[in-house]
């Protein structure tokens, strides 16, 4: 899930996820999500201006929280997202990446949950959580 999140930060600020050396602080796994292959699971992804917390959302509902912040060589104050419109809009297509299921699954994988079979119903996803 914290892939979710590195990715939309990284899109945010305009440069590649995997070239973008980030930190995670306090990062919360509020609940499990039950993946279904008949109803598609959306996460919606949020980083909030100036402070760098961010949510990933299932159905309104918080699942990941944390804090993201951007390391290249700068000072903590520096490295704060700053002056970037962190909503995500679906309006906004520039801003727009898809993380493809394999990607999803790794970072399960990564984070100790071996989905497998019918559990793996994520084929594709947006920074807006769309399908």
């Amino acid at each position: 899930m914290k892939v979710l999140a590195w990715k939309c930060f990284a899109t945010l600020l305009g440069k590649p996820w995997n070239s973008l050396d980030v930190q995670f602080e306090n990062v919360s796994f509020h609940r499990a999500t039950v993946l279904n292959p008949e109803n598609p699971v959306q996460f919606s992804v949020k980083i909030f201006e100036n402070s760098g917390d961010f949510q990933i959302c299932e159905s309104r509902a918080v699942v990941v929280s944390g804090k993201i912040r951007r390391l290249e060589g700068l000072t903590e104050d520096a490295a704060d997202l700053t002056n970037a419109d962190a909503s995500i809009s679906q309006t906004s297509p520039s801003r727009e990446f898809i993380l493809t299921g394999v990607d999803v699954y790794k970072d399960f994988r990564l984070r100790g949950y071996e989905y497998s079979g019918d559990f793996q119903g994520i084929l594709s996803s947006t920074a807006a959580g769309d399908p």
